[in-house]
């Protein structure tokens, strides 16, 4: 599985999206920030919409920090609101996987 993260100021995952499908990106087009996670599993790519809050999750975990400490630095940028959805959208999404090759790669030795 391989995981990367963004942050934009623009729209990026919504005009990579529509240009992926083969669809104009339309005059109504909401110009807001997105935070996006491509995730690869079974090498296929996903791309999910995140929060800033997860993406500072994200960093912290890669940067080395346990996921305590990491919670932690990313319940910063936003102290009054919970963590555990954020959390467990990530875990769903396939953000935090087993680093194995999956059974359909695997090979096994009897």
């Amino acid at each position: 599985p391989t995981a990367r993260w963004h942050a934009s100021p623009l729209p990026a995952r919504t005009i990579w999206e529509a240009s992926r499908a083969g669809r104009a990106v339309t005059n109504d087009l909401q110009w807001l920030p997105e935070a996006t996670l491509m995730v690869r599993i079974d090498c296929q790519a996903r791309a999910h919409a995140i929060g800033v809050r997860s993406c500072a999750l994200l960093d912290a975990c890669h940067a080395g920090h346990a996921l305590g400490t990491a919670l932690d630095l990313a319940m910063s940028t936003a102290p009054s609101t919970p963590m555990d959805a954020d959390l467990l959208h990530l875990i769903a999404i396939g953000a935090f996987t087993d680093t194995r090759p999956s059974s359909k790669t695997r090979t096994h030795h009897d």
